[in-house]
C-alpha cells in the first residue's frame, strides 16, 4: 500500500518497488475570468530516484506514467493519463522533472487518486495515493483570489504551454520549506472581480509581506504596489529572504482600497526550520517523545549524515546545533517519516542497529564508526557482497576492496578501495567507480607502500583505471576479480 505524508498542500509520495522513487505532489486553485474554478495538479519527480535508459545519442532519460482520476462523490468526474519524459542528460547526471495538469471543476468536494509508475523500471508497479480537494465557488460580491503559488523560476512566454500564466512561464516550487541555500522566494497570485467591486480602472493597493510567528512583518520583506481594477490581476513578486532567520512564517497578500480598507487577504505558511512543520501533539505521540535532552538527540541526528541529502546535511551541520529541542525533534521526526511514513520509528531503530554495527567494525579511538569512510559507505549502500582485507602485506599500505553487485537500482558491479597510510587503524576512501564517489585514477600506485613503489617498475605501468583486468598485476586482479 502506498505511503504518503501531507503537510499544508504538500504531499510526499514514497514509492517502493525496486527503486525508492520519490514524487512531490501539490495542487493550487485558480479561476477563469467568468468565475469557473480550475485546479492545477503539480507533480515533481525526483530524477535521481528514477531509472534512466539510453537515448539514441549518448544521453539518457527517465520517464514516468502519471494517472490522475478525479472523483465527485462515487462517480469519476474527470480522468487523465500522461507519460512525463525527463530531460536528456549525460550518464551519471541527475535532473528532476515536472508535470502540470489542469482540471476545470465546479465548486464541490473532490477526491483525487494519483498514480505513478516508473516506465523505465521493469520491476516497478504503479502506486497510488488519495488527496481531497475542496473547490470553493467564486465570490461574486467580493474581491477574491487564487491560491498563492510558490515559484522556483520564471520567464516570458514565447509559446503557450502548461506552465504559462498571464504571459509568463512559471516553474512551480513544490514545497513549503526553504533551505538556507535559497536566498529568494518567488510567488504568484491572481486577484479576481476587482473591476466589479471597485469599478473599471479604479486604483487600489496590493500589500504583500512576510509575517513571522509573532505576527510581526519582517523588515525588508514587504511590497506595496498601486494597481488598477480589472477582471483578472496577476501579481508576481520576489522577496529577498537571505537574512530571514530559521523559523515559521507566512506570506500575506492584502487588497486595500484608497481609504486603506482591507477588501481581501490571503496567506500561505512556509518554514525556514526543517523539511516539515510538525505539531507538538504529533511529536508527543511519536517515537521522538523519548528524547528529553538536546545533547542526546543531537548525537542521534549526527548519525544520520551518511544517509542524509545535501540539504539535510547542511541543516545537521550548521543549523540544528543552535536550535531548541522541539526544532530538533521536528527535524528528526520529519527525516524518518520521509523515508517510512508507516513506521518511521522502526526505520530509525533498524538504522540505529546498523550504526552500532559500523561502530563495532570501524570505530577507533574516540571516533565513531559512522564518521569513518568505511562506516559511511556501509550505512549508505549496505553490506558489500565481497570484502577483501589486506592489513599486513609488505608491498602495500593496509587496504580493503569492497564489491557491490547491486549498489543501487541503476548501478551494478561497483567497487570501493580504502587504504591507510597512517597505520593508525582508520582507512580513507581512495577510489571508487560508483557515481558521485571519489575518483583517483592513480590508485594502483598510491596503494602500494613507499618501498615497493620506488623499487618496482610495474608500479608506474598504466596508472589509469582503464587497464587490462587480465594483465597479471595483483592489485588489478583484486579490483576487477574480487574473491
Amino acid at each position: 500500500m502506498l505511503k504518503y505524508q501531507l503537510v499544508f498542500l504538500f504531499v510526499v509520495l514514497a514509492i517502493t518497488p525496486s527503486i525508492a522513487a520519490r514524487v512531490f505532489f501539490d495542487y493550487k486553485i485558480f479561476y477563469q475570468p467568468n468565475g469557473q474554478p480550475y485546479i492545477e495538479c503539480i507533480t515533481s519527480f525526483e530524477g535521481r530516484t528514477f531509472v534512466n535508459t539510453p537515448n539514441s545519442d549518448s544521453t539518457v532519460c527517465a520517464e514516468a506514467e502519471l494517472t490522475i482520476v478525479v472523483y465527485r462523490g462515487l462517480d469519476v468526474f474527470s480522468f487523465r493519463k500522461v507519460n512525463v519524459v525527463g530531460p536528456s542528460i549525460k550518464r551519471g547526471e541527475q535532473n528532476d522533472f515536472m508535470s502540470v495538469e489542469r482540471f476545470e471543476l465546479p465548486a464541490d468536494l473532490y477526491r483525487l487518486e494519483v498514480s505513478v509508475l516508473d516506465v523505465k523500471d521493469p520491476k516497478a508497479k504503479p502506486e497510488s495515493f488519495t488527496q481531497l480537494v475542496n473547490v470553493q465557488k467564486a465570490k461574486g460580491k467580493k474581491i477574491y483570489s487564487s491560491d498563492i503559488e510558490l515559484v522556483s523560476a520564471y520567464r516570458p512566454t514565447t509559446e503557450t504551454n502548461a506552465f504559462s500564466k498571464s504571459g509568463v512561464d512559471l516553474l512551480p516550487y513544490v514545497s513549503n520549506y526553504y533551505p538556507v541555500e535559497l536566498n529568494s522566494m518567488i510567488f504568484y497570485i491572481e486577484l479576481y472581480n476587482a473591476d466589479s467591486i471597485l469599478g473599471p480602472n479604479v486604483p487600489f493597493v496590493i500589500d504583500a509581506y512576510i509575517k513571522n510567528r509573532n505576527g510581526n512583518i519582517e523588515l525588508g520583506n514587504r511590497k506595496i504596489k498601486r494597481m488598477q481594477a480589472a477582471p483578472v490581476i496577476p501579481f508576481l513578486h520576489t522577496f529577498d529572504i537571505s537574512k530571514l532567520a530559521t523559523g515559521n512564517y507566512e506570506i500575506v497578500v492584502e487588497v486595500r482600497d484608497k481609504e486603506n480598507k482591507e477588501l481581501h487577504s490571503h496567506a500561505l505558511p512556509f518554514s525556514r526550520v526543517g523539511l516539515f512543520v510538525v505539531s507538538e501533539e504529533a511529536l508527543d505521540k511519536s517515537f521522538v517523545a523519548v528524547f528529553d535532552r538536546s545533547d542526546s538527540l543531537q548525537k542521534c541526528i549526527d548519525m544520520l549524515i551518511p544517509i542524509a541529502t545535501t540539504q539535510e546535511q547542511n541543516m545537521i551541520d550548521y543549523q540544528l546545533p543552535s536550535m531548541d529541542l522541539r526544532a530538533q525533534k521536528s527535524f528528526f521526526y520529519s527525516f524518518w517519516i520521509r523515508r517510512d511514513t508507516v513506521a518511521p520509528g522502526l526505520a530509525w531503530e533498524r538504522y540505529h542497529e546498523q550504526v552500532k554495527v559500523v561502530d563495532e567494525m570501524f570505530g577507533y579511538n574516540n571516533r565513531p564508526g559512522y564518521k569513518t569512510d568505511r562506516g559511511r559507505v556501509y550505512l549508505q549502500y549496505g553490506k558489500p557482497k565481497t570484502r577483501i582485507v589486506r592489513n599486513h602485506d609488505p608491498d602495500y599500505w593496509p587496504f580493503e576492496i569492497w564489491h557491490y553487485y547491486d549498489l543501487t537500482a541503476t548501478e551494478h558491479d561497483r567497487r570501493f578501495l580504502f587504504y591507510d597510510t597512517s597505520l593508525g587503524g582508520d582507512m580513507i576512501l581512495l577510489h571508487s567507480d560508483a557515481t558521485k564517489e571519489v575518483k583517483n585514477h592513480n590508485w594502483k600506485n598510491l596503494v602500494r607502500s613507499r618501498s615497493y613503489a620506488s623499487s618496482n617498475d610495474a608500479s608506474s605501468r598504466n596508472a589509469s583505471q582503464m587497464s587490462d583486468p587480465y594483465s597479471g598485476d595483483e592489485i588489478e586482479d583484486l579490483w576487477y576479480n574480487p574473491h
